[in-house]
């Protein structure tokens, strides 16, 4: 896996810069040609979310996305339990376009009674033409409240230590209309954590990508790996497997994954399951943007 990241690192680099040349004609005539327009690069990702993590995609200006993500019990609970069918985990979420590169989004999540509030904004967005730019580059910026009772009510529980947060630079890069790859460095701060040895800060580094697979149906993969310490000592890696399913209308995300949670204070640092062990989660994300104006998204 690792070798995959750092692949993935190197292939985001690499800009494909094109370089255009004069005619024969415009040379001996003295003609200088008109600059070309910039072109930037749309649909990097289909969905604001990949699997669980964001992408650099953003919505436009005055749009509105309502994403219904639910990750269902391990797959290895067998037939008694439907196949992990009979529980659910749930966050609900809605993203808002505040500006054409400026997102802000707000969600509840039933695990561990989660609610959290993003911004994101683009940095650089990738486009050819009169000027090249070869990635999209998205800064990232979630807080967390998480709203279960304290376990020993009878002392002296600080509101601080309710709150959790998450900061990742997403660089993405789309090859062609089949092929986008994407590189995420993050890290997640959490106030108060159960031992005196558990690292408040945990850093990791993501790559995922998106397969084109036909105009409709597309194949999703991440794979978000902690840094060495005492956080990747405890718990494992997230990966995880979807589709995206183009309606017209909505967005549907079919994924399996090995954390419980879509929120990145969960499946970043605290994912125990392991693939290897069957302990594998289906679920599924709905994703609807609403157009609430005409604004051009650039």
């Amino acid at each position: 896996m690792r070798k995959i990241i750092f692949t993935s690192f190197f292939l985001l680099l690499i800009g494909s810069y094109q370089i255009s040349a004069q005619g024969l004609l415009d040379s001996l005539d003295g003609i200088t040609n008109q600059p070309k327009q910039v072109e930037y690069t749309e649909a990097t990702f289909k969905a604001p979310r990949l699997v669980n993590g964001q992408t650099v995609e953003l919505i436009g200006k005055k749009e509105m996305a309502v994403i219904i993500a639910h990750r269902f019990a391990p797959i290895s609970e067998g037939a008694y339990n439907f196949y992990g069918l009979t529980q659910n985990i749930i966050r609900l979420g809605v993203d808002y376009g505040l500006l054409n590169r400026v997102n802000i989004g707000l969600g509840v999540g039933s695990y561990q009674r989660t609610f959290d509030g993003f911004i994101k904004i683009s940095l650089l967005k990738q486009c050819h033409g009169s000027k090249s730019i070869p990635v999209t580059v998205v800064l990232s910026s979630t807080a967390f409240i998480s709203a279960e009772k304290w376990q020993d009510p009878t002392k002296d529980n600080l509101f601080n230590s309710r709150l959790f947060y998450s900061y990742q630079l997403l660089v993405a890069r789309k090859f062609n209309n089949r092929i986008s790859l994407q590189l995420t460095p993050g890290l997640v701060h959490r106030n108060l954590v159960k031992r005196e040895i558990d690292q408040n800060n945990v850093y990791s580094i993501a790559a995922g990508g998106r397969f084109k697979l036909s105009k409709r149906l597309a194949l999703n993969a991440e794979y978000y790996y902690l840094l060495p310490g005492q956080t990747a000592d405890d718990f494992v890696n997230s990966f995880s497997l979807g589709f995206d399913i183009e309606t017209g209308g909505h967005i549907f995300q079919l994924l399996f994954t090995n954390s419980i949670s879509p929120q990145e204070k969960v499946f970043i640092p605290e994912t125990t399951h392991k693939w290897r062990d069957g302990d594998v989660h289906f679920g599924f994300n709905i994703i609807r943007v609403f157009g609430l104006s005409h604004a051009k998204k650039v």
